[in-house]
C-alpha cells in the first residue's frame, strides 16, 4: 500500500468510526399544528408522513449541513411536498 493509499484509507477509516452528535429537534407548537393540517389534508397524505419522516432523520444527524442557509442560524429544507425553515442552536 503506498503512502497516498494509506492515508486515504486511514482518513475514510476515521470519519467513519467517528461518532455521530445526534441534534434534538424542537417542533414548536404552530409548526405542529400546520403539519397535521397538511397531512389531514393532502391528497398524498402517505407522501407527507414519508417526507416529514426524511426531514426528521436529517435534522437529527446533519442539520447544519442539510439545506440551504438563510439570515442567521436559519436554515431551508425542501423535501416535496414539504418545505421547512429551522434554527440551528450548536451551542445549546
Amino acid at each position: 500500500m503506498t503512502r497516498r493509499t494509506w492515508r486515504l484509507f486511514a482518513r475514510r477509516y476515521l470519519e467513519a468510526s467517528r461518532p455521530q452528535m445526534k441534534w434534538t429537534v424542537i417542533y414548536r407548537p404552530p409548526a405542529q399544528d400546520e403539519l397535521a393540517d397538511i397531512w389531514l389534508n393532502a391528497p398524498d397524505p402517505q407522501g407527507v408522513a414519508e417526507a416529514a419522516d426524511e426531514i426528521d432523520r436529517i435534522l437529527t444527524g446533519t442539520p447544519i449541513e442539510a439545506g440551504e442557509s438563510r439570515d442567521g442560524n436559519t436554515r431551508i429544507i425542501i423535501k416535496s411536498p414539504l418545505t421547512v425553515l429551522y434554527d440551528v442552536y450548536p451551542d445549546e
